[in-house]
């Protein structure tokens, strides 16, 4: 997503939507990396990419994290607020009317 945003481009939005679940990232080659389905498998996708946010947040680009996953939202927030820097709401399927009705 970095390498298509032109630099100064700070009226753009981005909009980041997840299950919360980072399983692959791309390698410095251009590459994706597929990851098994568990805890250490996220944390490293995360951190693989946190380096890219930074680099869109350094162009001036607003990210807006939406999480939402079929199962705790604790896997949404967790990765999505270390991915962007807390700049996220996250919440399951099951909970989204209510989990919106509150930040109204």
């Amino acid at each position: 997503a970095d390498s298509i945003l032109p630099n100064g481009s700070r009226d753009t939005i981005m909009y980041f939507i997840t299950d919360g679940r980072p399983t692959a990232y791309v390698d410095g080659s251009g590459n994706t990396v597929n990851l098994p389905d568990n805890a250490a498998s996220w944390l490293n996708a995360t951190n693989e990419a946190i380096p890219v946010v930074n680099s869109i947040y350094a162009k001036g680009v607003k990210i807006i994290g939406v999480g939402a996953s079929d199962s705790n939202g604790m896997f949404v927030s967790t990765y999505l607020d270390a991915l962007l820097g807390g700049n996220s709401q996250g919440s399951s399927f099951s909970n989204l009317q209510s989990d919106l009705d509150r930040q109204v």
